[in-house]
């Protein structure tokens, strides 16, 4: 859902390319049908098929978030030269204390708590970028 939600945003105006990829998601599976009911209210579109996380895409990032820290660990032991570039999402933009749980097999409601918690963190990411071209 971050994702959909950056390319809402517009950021690759910005050129900056985003990339989605999980550590346990099967190749080519379609986006869940609850993350496409909560995503289509906010008018997003997510056009995605789940991809696996490649030592290629590690290392052509510049900035890796994760949602949670259990994930950056575990790329962190899988590649530890990415170790400086890596964070949770919620860490980056400044609330290190939450994860960002995926509500994968839960009801609606989390996939729309979900999505608000992925809303405030990608408004602060945009913020943060703005801020930086400002400078």
């Amino acid at each position: 859902m971050a994702v959909g939600v950056l390319q809402s945003k517009r950021i690759s105006n910005w050129g900056l390319s985003l990339q989605s990829a999980g550590i346990s998601a099967a190749e080519g599976d379609a986006t869940d049908p609850k993350a496409d009911a909560v995503l289509a209210v906010r008018n997003i579109q997510l056009k995605h098929s789940a991809k696996v996380i490649t030592e290629n895409a590690l290392e052509w990032a510049d900035l890796i978030l994760t949602m949670t820290r259990n994930q950056k660990f575990f790329l962190i032991r899988k590649d530890p030269n990415i170790a400086d570039k890596i964070y949770t999402f919620q860490a980056y933009v400044g609330n290190p204390i939450h994860d960002i749980e995926s509500p994968c097999g839960d009801d609606l409601f989390e996939y729309q708590e979900c999505l608000r918690i992925i809303e405030a963190a990608c408004d602060l990411l945009v913020q943060g970028i703005l801020e930086e071209t400002e400078r």
